[in-house]
Order: C-alpha cells, then sequence, then structure tokens
C-alpha cells in the first residue's frame, strides 16, 4: 500500500499520481497550519484530477463541515467510505457530519462502524 506520511498517521494514497500525491501532501501540510486559502487552492486542483478518489472526497466533505454544508458533506463521506470502508477516519468524519445535521441516529450508528474498524492503537486515539 503507498501511504502519505501526515501530522497524525499515514494516508492511503493507492491510485493517485505521484504529481497528486504531491497536491494532497502540500494540502494536508497547510491544513496543518491553518492555512485554509491554500487547502482549497490545492484541493480545487485535486477535484479535478481525482473527483472520486477516497482521500479527495474526504477532503472535501471536510471543507464543507467547515462552513456547515452537512447534507453535501454527508453524501461525499458516504461515496469515501463505500470506497474505504475500512477508514477509522472517514466513519469519525461522517458521525460527525451526521451530528451536525443532527441525525443522531445515523452519527451514532456510523461511531459504531469506526469502533468496529479500529484496530491501531492510532485508530483508537482518533475515536477518544
Amino acid at each position: 500500500m503507498k501511504s502519505l506520511k501526515t501530522a497524525t498517521k499515514p494516508v492511503d494514497v493507492q491510485g493517485l499520481s505521484p504529481s497528486q500525491i504531491g497536491l494532497l501532501r502540500k494540502l494536508t501540510q497547510h491544513h496543518d497550519r491553518g492555512e485554509h486559502a491554500l487547502v482549497a487552492l490545492y484541493l480545487s486542483e485535486l477535484i479535478i484530477q481525482a473527483p472520486e478518489h477516497p482521500e479527495v472526497l474526504y477532503w472535501q466533505a471536510r471543507e464543507l463541515v467547515d462552513t456547515g454544508e452537512w447534507t453535501r458533506a454527508i453524501a461525499l463521506l458516504i461515496r469515501a467510505a463505500a470506497l474505504r470502508p475500512e477508514e477509522v477516519r472517514i466513519w469519525l468524519a461522517l458521525s460527525a457530519a451526521q451530528a451536525g445535521a443532527n441525525d443522531h441516529g445515523a452519527a451514532h450508528r456510523s461511531l459504531q462502524r469506526a469502533m468496529a474498524c479500529a484496530r491501531a492503537t492510532a485508530d483508537w486515539h482518533a475515536i477518544t
């Protein structure tokens, strides 16, 4: 598995070209520094180049959550989860978006799915 190391853990980049991995690396670095305008810039390029990649869907949804666009974020995260059903981070983001949309039953189910997928210590730290 090809992966990109972020501030928190490796991210699966299988299916992305080297230039797309570079864009994702820059996106995560600027996100970690709170530079949202640059995050949007790199994300817009990734959306053009790899619109259905789970990482692109995840980051696009994260930006929508930040603006309170719960329904659109949920739709993207459901697509990302379908492509990566064992990715704890996606399920956690989906749970948070569903809670933001006041769908607490769905948020609870997504959180349960995240817990079922958690295997590594880093995964459990993300949940707690």
